[in-house]
């Protein structure tokens, strides 16, 4: 079971945040901060990737020392990752509501709409992550 921090718009989308390691922010980066709207962050790093394997990357070579820097930033993005998107949603007018422990994003919000007694209107559709 995992934690999840619950967000509420003002339009009343919410939108769980699960906390600790973010595998997602860990193996896609900038894609998956284009995907939850981070859009400065996925673009930075987005040109970022590109300058380093234009300037360090390596074709004949299977590990170049744009690789390794490209592990530390996917290192980084997976530590951090969760609480970018928590700072993220606030700037967007999000407002942390609660935390609850469940198996999965759509567990924690029928959890936390079970507990709160409310009607749940997802900012994503059932079933994508």
């Amino acid at each position: 079971m995992t934690q999840f921090k619950i967000y509420v718009s003002p339009l009343g989308m919410t939108e769980p945040v699960k906390q600790g390691w973010s595998w997602p922010a860990f193996f896609f980066g900038f894609i998956w901060a284009m995907i939850k709207k981070m859009w400065l962050l996925g673009s930075l790093t987005m040109v970022g990737a590109v300058i380093l394997y234009a300037l360090l990357g390596s074709a004949n070579q299977p590990f170049s020392l744009a690789d390794l820097i490209s592990l530390g930033v996917g290192v980084v993005f997976g530590l951090y990752g969760n609480s970018w998107r928590e700072a993220s949603l606030s700037a967007r007018g999000f407002a942390h509501v609660g935390t609850v422990t469940a198996a999965s994003s759509e567990g924690a919000l029928a959890l936390h709409v079970s507990k709160a007694g409310l009607t749940i209107h997802p900012s994503r559709p059932p079933g994508s992550s």
